[in-house]
């Protein structure tokens, strides 16, 4: 069911409980018959106020859909926000990584570059395919670096 429909339900059990919750009593501008059944004096019918409320429960229903839809748009904004930065920094981390691994490769500390490398290959998947170019070029130098008698 969807939340349109599951709206449209709930309005329609609270008009119909509204109704029931008033038979039996007298409403303004009504009386009783004889025979117990009510009469309106100058009031419009049961059926057109049962219409008219849920007219109005529609109404209801469709603006707190639009406050909602309103609300997720916003939250959904905030959240595209957050991811956003949440993936500059995490870019601004591999690039200061990168340039560590660069610098122990050009100090032949092989095992630090190594290290930092393994570091980033966990999060590579999540870098841009500039940063993820990058760490494989890495990975070529340190690899002819070790072929080459580097310390490691």
């Amino acid at each position: 069911m969807t939340t349109r429909s599951t709206i449209a339900a709930l309005a329609a059990m609270a008009v119909l409980l509204a109704a029931c919750g008033n038979e039996g009593q007298e409403q303004p501008g009504e009386r009783m018959s004889a025979g117990g059944s009510v009469s309106a004096e100058g009031s419009t019918s049961t059926g057109q106020r049962i219409g008219e409320d849920m007219a109005a429960a529609r109404e209801h229903a469709a603006a707190a859909g639009r406050e909602a839809g309103a609300a997720l748009e916003g939250a959904g904004r905030a959240v595209s926000e957050q991811g956003s930065e949440l993936v500059r920094s995490g870019e601004a981390q591999a690039r200061d990584m990168i340039a560590s691994v660069q610098r122990y490769l050009a100090e032949k500390d092989l095992d630090s570059a190594r290290g930092v490398l393994d570091k980033l290959d966990q999060i590579k998947d999540s870098l841009s395919d500039q940063l993820q170019a990058r760490i494989t070029a890495l990975h070529d130098e340190l690899a002819a670096l070790s072929a080459g008698g580097g310390s490691g």
